[in-house]
């Protein structure tokens, strides 16, 4: 889900980061996204054919911010009109 969701991205990366030794902590934050998705099934992307379609990128980088293993985090989005198309974030 968190290819065509770009608003689960962020969570689901941030509780998987630690799935090596997940708490009870963890598994709430995965139940508070389990009810998130369920309560937001029924929202899509919506595109517009009367607007003009615009391009617009977003990048952000984080070099070494992580103070538990000191890794980069980079990300980017872009988006036609108001949608975005693609995106990534990587450790």
């Amino acid at each position: 889900m968190t290819i065509t969701r770009l608003d689960l991205s962020y969570p689901v990366g941030m509780v998987s980061h630690d799935m090596v030794q997940p708490t009870a902590e963890h598994l709430q934050c995965v139940q508070r996204i389990l009810r998130y998705v369920s309560d937001t099934k029924d929202r899509g992307l919506l595109y517009w054919t009367d607007v003009a379609e615009q391009r617009v990128g977003y990048t952000d980088a984080d070099w070494a911010g992580n103070t538990g293993d000191h890794r980069s985090t980079f990300g980017f989005a872009f988006s036609l009109g108001s949608v975005a198309i693609v995106w990534s974030s990587k450790k």
